[in-house]
Formats: structure tokens, C-alpha cells, sequence
């Protein structure tokens, strides 16, 4: 049986050599061995209690066998050999490696976590953009702001200073509030993940990186230029 069986059933015991009643059947079967929990549905559906029994005890239409080797190109053949001299009529169903049964299995998360990359990609370029658009064209309409600091003495490194680390202000701010809808709606996204945590750490710390340098350099570049200007002439621009 699984030990997620085995922890059901007998939770403070030790399973082996216990009896129980499987199914519909009347007899009673002993527990001979415990085994890790598979996922024999798919991939995304957790793990069974299950109960494995001799093809003696349960006859079965088919038969799968797992053969581990280093070379499968060449133990198929042998394998068809097999079979047909055990019996020429018994069909031989699909062989297949272990890595392509997989990609089989897990070919429609795949394909959904593909998708849900590109639109997370495409959705976060355009975060970017619409950032900078943004915190550029609020930098730029504080360049007379600017020009009357300088006017009053402030050294244009000093503006600089002021200017970026209030977009960085802003940026975190504006991170801090992703992370915390991102961790609130985790819930819904989890059901088109496989394998994949909704508040991957990494994936949070990459995107809340890249939003700040955007949010940077949105500050950074025109209050640069702003700052070269000649405080006059920004200040007579209006």
C-alpha cells in the first residue's frame, strides 16, 4: 500500500502485517510492504491512498512493465522479442521512455505555463513602458522646479539626488503594493501552475528589480539632462 494509506489507516502502528478489507471483497489482505505515493492520474492531481495487489490477486486485460537501462534504442527490440516468444499472438502495446512519457503527461501544463510566461513577459514590458512614460514626464515638468533650486544655490548633483531617490520612493512603493496583490490573488493563479510556487521568491525579487531600475533610470535620465541646463534658461523656458 502508500504510506499515505499506510498514515490513514494506522496512523501511531506499524502498517506491515496488519489486515484489511479492500474493496468489495470479503477476504482480508495482509500488508506485506509500504511504498512512496505516486501520482498515477497526472501530474497536477495529488497523490492517492492506494492499495497495489498481485496479478494473481487482481487479474488485469493488461500488462505494463518498467525496465530501467542506460541504452532504451536497444532494448526495445530485445523486448518485442521477448514477448513474441512468449506468445506470437499477444499484442505489444507502446514503448515509450520514461522522459517521453512525461512530456506526454505534462504536455497541457506545459503548454499553459508557457502561455501564462508570455503574457506575464508581455504584461510586464508594458508595465515598464507605461512606467517610464510616466516618471519621465513627471521629472520633465519639474525642470523649472529644478532651475529655481539651482537658483538658490543647490548644486545640480544635489537636485539629481533629490529627484532619483523620490522615483525611488515612488518605485518601492509601487513594488511593495505588487508583491502584496500578487501574494492576495496567489489563489487563483495556483490552479495554472504545476511544480511552481504562485510567490516564487525569485520571480517576485527579478520583477520588482526590473520595475525599480526602470523606475531609476525614468528619474535618472531627464533630471541629468535638466541639471546641465543653465538655471536661466530652464527658468525662462515658461
Amino acid at each position: 500500500m502508500s504510506e499515505s494509506l499506510a498514515r490513514k489507516e494506522w496512523p501511531d502502528r506499524d502498517p506491515l502485517g496488519m489486515r484489511m478489507k479492500v474493496g468489495r471483497r470479503e477476504a482480508l489482505f495482509r500488508v506485506v510492504g509500504v511504498v512512496g505515493d505516486v501520482r498515477s492520474e497526472s501530474p497536477e492531481t495529488p497523490a492517492k491512498p492506494t492499495v497495489y495487489l498481485s496479478s494473481e490477486q487482481a487479474p488485469m486485460p493488461f500488462l505494463s512493465l518498467a525496465i530501467r537501462t542506460s541504452t532504451p534504442e536497444q532494448v526495445v527490440p530485445v523486448v518485442r522479442q521477448v514477448v513474441h516468444g512468449l506468445d506470437s499472438d499477444l499484442p505489444l502495446g507502446q514503448i515509450r521512455t520514461l522522459e517521453e512519457a512525461l512530456a506526454s503527461t505534462t504536455s497541457s501544463p506545459r503548454l499553459r505555463a508557457y502561455l501564462v510566461g508570455a503574457f506575464s513577459l508581455v504584461s510586464l514590458l508594458l508595465a515598464a513602458m507605461g512606467l517610464y512614460a510616466v516618471v519621465s514626464t513627471a521629472a520633465f515638468e519639474r525642470e523649472k522646479e529644478m532651475g529655481i533650486r539651482m537658483a538658490l544655490g543647490a548644486s545640480p548633483r544635489a537636485v539629481l539626488r533629490l529627484l532619483v531617490s523620490e522615483g525611488a520612493v515612488v518605485g518601492a512603493c509601487g513594488a511593495a503594493l505588487g508583491v502584496i496583490a500578487s501574494v492576495l490573488t496567489a489563489r487563483f493563479t495556483n490552479s495554472l501552475l504545476f511544480e511552481v510556487a504562485p510567490n516564487d521568491a525569485r520571480v517576485l525579487a527579478t520583477t520588482t528589480l526590473v520595475l525599480l531600475a526602470v523606475t531609476l533610470f525614468a528619474s535618472y535620465a531627464p533630471t541629468r539632462r535638466a541639471s546641465r541646463l543653465d538655471p536661466v534658461t530652464v527658468l525662462k523656458s515658461d
